[in-house]
């Protein structure tokens, strides 16, 4: 059995730089951190009361809302697509 490729990729996200070890590519790390760190700078600018904590975990639970959201969207349209079918 061929074992995955393990990628090192330093990312930064709310000013403060990870590295991380992962199977998954490089550009798409960056992609995940920087989509991630515009949500973060979003959340901060409309409330910047919060904690920087308190500011992850909001910013977090808007994507997973927004997240399971598609995923309702996305069965939605199978099972529209296998009533045309």
């Amino acid at each position: 059995m061929m074992e995955k490729r393990k990628y090192r990729v330093t990312i930064t996200v709310g000013g403060e730089s990870f590295t991380i070890l992962g199977d998954t590519e490089p550009e798409r790390v960056q992609k995940l951190a920087a989509l991630y760190d515009e949500r973060l700078r979003q959340t901060e600018r409309a409330y910047p009361s919060l904690s920087p904590a308190r500011t992850s975990i909001l910013a977090g639970l808007n994507l997973t809302e927004e997240y399971l959201r598609l995923q309702e969207d996305y069965q939605q349209l199978l099972a529209m697509v296998k009533q045309v079918r």
